[in-house]
């Protein structure tokens, strides 16, 4: 759980988790997640289902697997609140949902990644039009 937890405080939501996508280092011990596809961010529409999921799909494992029902697991609005109440410096400082372009992460980082393309698109189709104008010159 505390995996599904960190995850969400960097922003990200697997969208997957389950025994069959956590792998154990055999020489540590420590926990390899696997299988991200379905990832999206914590500002995804569809966040705090996604979130909730991951969590069920644990908790079922457990009682199946080994009888084990806590009483205490994460939730989507607690975990999120958690990152703000620190002002927000743990997932400003680090946003995986960002840096792996989940789906869903919000509208104005949207917005700034669009900016960016624009303007990387037209710098491009000026470049080409110079050359296209030069070598029709015959220069």
């Amino acid at each position: 759980m505390d995996l599904i937890v960190r995850f969400a405080h960097s922003g990200l939501i697997h969208g997957d988790f389950n025994e069959f996508n956590i792998l154990i280092r055999r020489d540590t011990g420590e926990p390899v997640v696997i299988d991200f596809p379905q990832m999206v961010s914590t500002q995804h529409i569809n966040a705090e289902w996604y979130f909730n999921r991951d969590v069920e799909c644990i908790r079922t494992f457990l009682r199946r697997r080994f009888r084990y029902e806590s009483t205490v697991w994460p939730r989507f609005v607690s975990t999120v609140k958690e990152v703000e109440g620190k002002g927000g410096d743990e997932l400003e400082t680090f946003r995986l949902d960002v840096v792996v372009a989940a789906s869903g992460f919000s509208s104005k980082e949207q917005r700034i990644l669009e900016e960016v393309r624009c303007t990387f698109l037209l710098s491009r189709l000026t470049l080409m039009q110079t050359l296209v104008h030069r070598g029709s010159r015959g220069g």
